[in-house]
């Protein structure tokens, strides 16, 4: 075989190897029993809404990087969510709910938390009647 044909299939095989290691690294979201399954000290992502958004609990003065509420999952299934940062502005107002952590006894900690807010996906009417008066 020439030098050029055995390059084109290493980089043919490193092309392979990085496709194989980006898919394999993809995590799919899971559901709160799923989560349960979870061997010790592996990770789940889990996205659903708030289940009591009045009912969240963060106490800055006793504890400022912790706050607790009670989220439900895509499948229905419910649990009590410990998140040990601050709580993230509007958090109550927000459609839904995507969680990065584990298990640990009947409650979820998770370290990760981001959320959809639907103030940026909604069209302001305010603006829309604006600019039909305008033009």
């Amino acid at each position: 075989m020439k030098k050029m044909q055995i390059i084109a299939i290493i980089a043919v095989a490193l092309c392979l190897a990085v496709i194989v290691a980006l898919v394999s690294d993809v995590e799919e979201y899971k559901t709160f029993a799923a989560a349960q399954q979870m061997p010790d000290g592996k990770t789940s992502t889990i996205v659903g809404e708030l289940t009591h958004p009045d009912q969240v609990i963060y106490n800055p003065q006793q504890n400022p990087n912790l706050t607790v509420f009670y989220m439900t999952d895509k499948e229905g299934g419910q649990m009590k969510v410990k998140y040990f940062e601050p709580k993230p502005r509007d958090f109550e107002k927000s459609d839904q709910v995507t969680i990065t952590g584990k298990v640990v006894g009947d409650e979820f900690h998770a370290s990760r938390l981001l959320m959809k807010c639907p103030s940026k996906y909604v069209e302001d009417e305010e603006f829309d009647t604006a600019v039909e008066t305008i033009s």
